[in-house]
C-alpha cells in the first residue's frame, strides 16, 4: 500500500475527501468485514443444540454511527430477572464438541483484527487516492 499526492492541490483533496467520507468508507468497510469474516466464523463456532441460537447470528447496527456488530439471540431484555440465553452460552465454560464453544464470537471478533484492519486501511488509501 502507497500513496502518492502531486502538490498541495492533490494533497488538499484527498484529505477533504478523508475528513467528509472517511467515517462512512471505514463503516461500510466494517460492515463488509463483519458480515463476510466474523458472521461466518461464529457460525461454525456457536454451539448448537437444536439450532435456534445459530439460527438468530445477524449483524445489526451498533449503538454509534457506523459500528456494526455480530449478534446472537432474540430474548435481549432490561429485566434482570431473564437470563439472555446467548449471552450465558457465550461465557458458561461448558464441554461443546469443537470447534463449536464459549467466546463464539469474542474469539472470532479478536483473531480477525488483523483482516480489519488491512481493509479498513485499503479503503481509506481508495478514498484518499486522485
Amino acid at each position: 500500500m502507497g500513496l502518492e499526492l502531486n502538490g498541495l492541490e492533490e494533497f488538499k483533496a484527498a484529505f477533504e475527501r478523508l475528513r467528509d467520507r472517511g467515517p462512512e468508507v471505514i463503516g461500510t468497510a466494517v460492515r463488509a468485514h463483519m458480515e463476510q469474516e466474523v458472521l461466518p466464523a461464529t457460525q461454525e463456532r456457536v454451539p448448537v443444540m437444536l439450532g435456534r441460537l445459530k439460527a438468530t447470528g445477524r449483524v445489526e447496527p451498533g449503538s454509534v454511527p457506523h459500528e456494526y456488530v455480530v449478534w446472537y439471540g432474540d430474548s435481549a431484555t432490561n429485566n434482570d430477572a431473564l437470563v439472555d440465553y446467548a449471552a450465558a452460552v457465550h461465557e458458561r465454560e461448558a464441554r461443546h464438541e469443537p470447534p463449536t464453544g464459549t467466546g463464539y464470537v469474542k474469539e472470532p471478533l479478536e483473531e480477525s483484527v488483523p483482516k480489519l484492519a488491512d481493509r479498513a486501511a485499503r479503503a481509506l488509501e481508495d478514498l484518499a487516492k486522485p
